[in-house]
Order: structure tokens, then C-alpha cells, then sequence
């Protein structure tokens, strides 16, 4: 990932045009919704699609990142 998104300090913390483009496209294709932060019915169906076809080893590295910041408060 740190080959497709370049982040830089911005007012919050960490900032990347590419990533904010890319979400925008999400948002407008409706797979996320930015009023609640979650996935959209159609969000979910994209994102099992793409789980399916992850390795184990994939998998457990989205487990680990989970695991490690899901719970951090944001300060």
C-alpha cells in the first residue's frame, strides 16, 4: 500500500490525496457512506468479493492491523 497512497501531515494527522480520491470514488459509486463511516449492502457485497479472494497470510495481516488500532482512541 505505501507504493499507491503518499501520506503527508495534514491539520489531523496523516493525509493522502490518492486515498481521499479513491474514497470520494467509493462514496459516488455508492459503496461507502460517509454519514455513519461504514460500508454500504453494495460495500459489503465488493468487500467479501475481494476477502474471498485474499490468502490466509493476507487475511491474518488485516486480523493484526485490527487487533492494533481498532481500540486506540484517537488522540
Amino acid at each position: 500500500m505505501k507504493d499507491i497512497y503518499h501520506f503527508e501531515p495534514l491539520w489531523y494527522g496523516p493525509f493522502s490525496k490518492e486515498l481521499s480520491g479513491d474514497l470520494t470514488d467509493f462514496q459516488s459509486r455508492g459503496v461507502i457512506s460517509f454519514d455513519e463511516l461504514r460500508l454500504t449492502n453494495e460495500g459489503f457485497k465488493v468487500a467479501a468479493s475481494v476477502w474471498n479472494n485474499l490468502t490466509d497470510f493476507e487475511k491474518q495481516q488485516i486480523f493484526d492491523v485490527k487487533i492494533n488500532f481498532n481500540y486506540m482512541s484517537l488522540t
